[in-house]
């Protein structure tokens, strides 16, 4: 949690954020944009490849000039790759907090920093977290006329891209590279675990380790329905 307590945020979302994303960041650059694009819902409409990272910020305070903010705007991560610059902003759940406000106060902001690049380059908003529905949104500037897409992913989907990561390793032929890639991916993982971001196996990973479930425990979760049931017929 460097850059939170380098920029003294403490609360809600910012030290997971922090203690999540800058380890990420230490990862080779194509592996960080693939990890966090996988995660992303829609995500063909971000490129395969963004390129190197050229520079990132936590934090980053735009100016606010035609947006609802009076002081500044303040995304969470900014990172500019070669051909893509993002913006992302997180929430310290999985299920709430994203608002299209907030989405169009950073857009715009981010047009006052950079409207003179953004004919080289695309951008993309990314929402961490906080999200209600998986559907692409957008982020707008009805001044500019000019509009972007905000693609949406959740800390549990980030952090089923890590674990797959990790379990590529045994396919490295790099005993060294791997080991190193292995202590920083476990840091990773226990930043997830240190901000109760749990590790979910869905229902088609078990095909390939089907496991055996005991009548006992299926007339338990019976009597738990009928219970349930019980209850709401008075």
């Amino acid at each position: 949690m460097l850059h939170s307590k380098l920029c003294n945020k403490d609360t809600n979302e910012d030290p997971k954020t922090s203690s999540v994303l800058e380890n990420l960041l230490l990862l080779p650059d194509n592996e960080f944009w693939e990890m966090l694009r996988s995660s992303c819902q829609n995500n063909d409409a971000l490129p395969s490849d963004a390129g190197l990272i050229e520079e990132y910020e936590f934090w980053p305070k735009w100016d606010p000039s035609g947006t609802t903010n009076t002081n500044y705007v303040e995304p969470d991560v900014f990172i500019r790759f070669q051909k893509l610059d993002v913006i992302i902003e997180a929430k310290v759940g999985d299920t709430k907090g994203q608002y299209q406000e907030q989405w169009n106060n950073e857009f715009i902001a981010y047009l006052n920093e950079y409207e003179y690049e953004t004919e080289k380059r695309e951008v993309a908003l990314i929402a961490l977290g906080g999200n209600a529905t998986m559907e692409e949104g957008q982020a707008n500037d009805c001044g500019r006329n000019k509009s972007t897409k905000v693609l949406r992913c959740s800390w549990i989907g980030l952090r089923n891209e890590v674990t797959k990561c990790k379990d590529n390793l045994v396919n490295q032929q790099d005993i060294n590279e791997a080991s190193a890639r292995k202590r920083l991916l476990n840091n990773i993982m226990l930043a997830f675990s240190l901000h109760n971001i749990s590790e979910v196996h869905w229902l088609d990973e078990l095909c390939d380790n089907p496991i055996e479930i005991r009548q006992t425990s299926i007339n338990d979760i019976k009597k738990h329905f009928q219970t349930r049931k019980s209850w709401a017929k008075n």
